[in-house]
């Protein structure tokens, strides 16, 4: 006996001979849809053992025949047959489990079936999935289907597999979005594409993909097949899935339909290969999202959340500045005729969509003294764009688009962080910032900026006084004190103090790092508020991350009159690091505004001696540079001795204080 449940028994036909006539006559009765077998190949092959029955009592319920094909570690049915008194209870499941168990050690069952039998929408309940289609020998042609149940055996390709995805996450795509790509219907869906994603994300489709793409005309299926093929995922364990597909159904509720049935199956497998997210657009999925994390170990997302989530966890990969030092680049007003070309930069479709961002444009430029439009060149055509609209009560919208790829992305960020200020400066108590009205790596640069989701799913970025207190933020759940200054930025918190340094920069870096006077960014004079580097020599202690620094800008022959010898500037520290200049320029370069001979002279005549990078963000320039006279007093009123800077060197946090109020007169 191979396995019983309730009444009934899974036998092998070799033990139980008993049995061989009454599956003869099955087989007979049903011989218009298994097809002509002898009687004697019949009962040899039942003699053999190839065959097992499921028994009630002394009735037979049903039976599979099939034959091991050892040369590709395959078994085969020949017949599944069910007699009509026992259907609707999951005999035929029964035996095609049954048949996996008996045989673990083979890749998988394969069979073959006219897509016209009945017969053809069952195969999916039993986990066979479609792999393709032959030629049939019936006189109409019909083709024969190919269905798959694999064991999810470990193979060449699954080695393969692996090694390509590497650290990556794994994200499963819904047909609906390969359908996308193919029929080019979905800028969202388009947007996967991007080749900054596949250094982190590697995308895959089902093999259920393959069984929806086999109810498309057959034209249209052998184009499908190509292109889901290039995604596909290694074979997995039907066994597996079939149980999942179970739980699955307990959240979204018994499939009473083919699409269900496959919407659960995806949902299965894509759990079963470990995958980290599911991609749909399908709305039904996505509302289930919530109580389906638990039962697959997965999130199912849209698209754009993908994109986000993973922008704002590897934000490098799109935030390049080295991209643009090749060409020329210029931030400038808003033109009106730009107006329709702005709106749809990331590809968007949407007509709604695009009517609410060409509004509140249009609200922004229409009352500079409320709002704000910038629009950032390159080679003369505009690639990123952030327009401020006030909504009422303190609050600003805000617009947020760009091109798709690095070079829009990292103008982006940088005109953000332009936003933020120009918001501040006008009064605006919060921005409000709707994800459908900003491309994808906007919303992760203002997440960086300590823009926080709300519980109807826009985000939200406080905008307090530009010295305040934690208790006046109203923290939102969840969020560390030790997150408060990316929260409150550009405010200085006066009761949370951290570490700060003040950081000798001679006025050509601090030109090209954060200092906007001249308005203009053309070619390889960089300003980078947003995130940047700055090299430094071995010398002095490593800056702590979330510490502050105090840029003090030196005197040399640059001809900066106005900020030579003053603190003109503060900026957080992200990291810093110590080690050989080519391993540190190596992780640092895509900053962009250092080039390697800049890196070797601060390194000196050995290029691989030590050097350090403070990687910072988040920069405010002082309205008003605090100059060197005024710094010996404020260091004398708090009872600190003042040495040249000529390194960084940490100084107390009330000094800071008077420091940043000095260079903040009406704050």
């Amino acid at each position: 006996m191979l396995a019983t449940t309730d009444n009934m028994c899974i036998l092998s036909s070799k033990d139980h001979p008993g049995f061989h006539d009454a599956a003869v006559q099955l087989g007979d009765a049903n011989r218009r849809w298994l097809g002509m077998l002898p009687r004697q190949a019949f009962l040899d092959l039942l003699g053999d053992g190839m065959a097992l029955l499921a028994v009630e009592g002394d009735r037979l319920a049903g039976y599979t025949l099939y034959r091991r094909v050892k040369s590709r570690h395959e078994v085969s049915i020949t017949h599944l047959c069910v007699a009509d008194d026992f259907r609707r209870r999951q005999v035929a499941r029964r035996l095609v489990d049954a048949l996996s168990d008996a045989h673990p050690g083979f890749r998988s069952i394969t069979l073959k079936c006219r897509r016209d039998y009945a017969a053809h929408k069952l195969w999916p309940r039993l986990g066979f999935n479609v792999v393709g289609e032959v030629p049939g020998r019936s006189k109409e042609g019909h083709p024969l289907v190919i269905w798959r149940r694999s064991h999810g055996q470990p193979n060449l390709l699954s080695l393969i597999f692996e090694a390509d995805l590497g650290e990556r996450a794994l994200a499963v795509v819904d047909l609906n979005i390969l359908l996308d790509w193919q029929d080019d219907r979905s800028a969202e869906s388009a947007a996967l594409l991007e080749d900054w994603l596949t250094d982190s994300v590697k995308l895959c489709v089902t093999p259920e993909s393959l069984t929806e793409i086999d109810r498309a005309e057959r034209a249209r299926r052998e184009v499908l097949r190509l292109a889901a093929d290039a995604y596909s995922l290694p074979e997995l364990d039907e066994r597996l899935v079939c149980k999942l597909v179970d739980r699955v159904s307990a959240v979204l509720g018994r499939p009473e339909k083919k699409q269900e049935l496959s919407d659960r199956r995806q949902l299965a497998q894509a759990s079963v290969a470990d995958a980290d997210f599911f991609v749909t657009r399908d709305e039904e999925l996505l509302a289930h999202a919530t109580e389906l994390e638990p039962v697959l170990g997965l999130r199912v997302v849209r698209p754009l959340e993908l994109l986000h989530i993973v922008a704002r966890d590897s934000l490098p990969l799109a935030y390049q500045p080295a991209c643009l030092v090749s060409g020329e680049v210029r931030f400038g007003v808003f033109q009106t005729k730009e107006l329709p070309g702005l709106c749809t930069l990331d590809g968007v479709l949407d007509p709604g969509v695009i009517q609410t961002r060409q509004e509140l444009v249009v609200a922004a430029h229409s009352n500079p003294a409320t709002g704000h439009v910038a629009v950032a060149r390159s080679a003369k055509q505009p690639c990123a764009a952030v327009a401020i609209a006030p909504v009422g009560d303190g609050a600003a919208q805000i617009v947020a688009v760009a091109r798709p790829g690095s070079r829009g992305s990292t103008l982006l960020a940088e005109l953000l962080v332009q936003a933020v200020h120009q918001s501040t400066a006008r009064g605006y108590t919060r921005l409000q910032i709707d994800p459908t009205l900003s491309s994808v790596p906007g919303m992760s640069v203002l997440e960086s900026l300590g823009a926080r989701r709300t519980e109807n799913g826009t985000f939200q970025k406080r905008l307090p006084p530009r010295f305040s207190l934690l208790s006046e933020l109203e923290l939102p759940a969840g969020v560390p004190t030790s997150d408060a200054w990316t929260v409150a930025w550009p405010s200085i918190l006066q009761d949370v103090a951290v570490p700060v340094y003040v950081v000798p920069i001679k006025p050509k870096w601090a030109e090209r790092l954060f200092d906007r006077s001249r308005g203009r960014l053309i070619h390889e004079d960089l300003l980078f508020q947003f995130e940047n580097a700055y090299y430094k020599s071995a010398r002095g202690c490593l800056l702590p991350p979330g510490s502050i620094i105090a840029w003090y800008q030196s005197a040399d022959d640059f001809g900066h009159r106005r900020s030579v010898g003053a603190v003109t500037a503060w900026s957080s520290v992200i990291a810093s690091e110590r080690g050989p200049a080519t391993e540190v320029y190596a992780h640092h370069r895509h900053l962009g505004v250092y080039r390697w001979a800049d890196v070797a002279k601060v390194a000196g005549k050995e290029e691989n001696q030590n050097v350090t990078a403070i990687r910072f963000c988040r920069t405010m320039t002082l309205p008003r540079p605090v100059s060197l006279r005024e710094l010996r007093e404020l260091y004398a009123e708090h009872e600190t001795s003042w040495t040249n800077v000529i390194t960084a060197r940490e100084i107390g946090w009330e000094l800071a204080l008077a420091i940043f109020r000095a260079g903040n007169p009406s704050g």
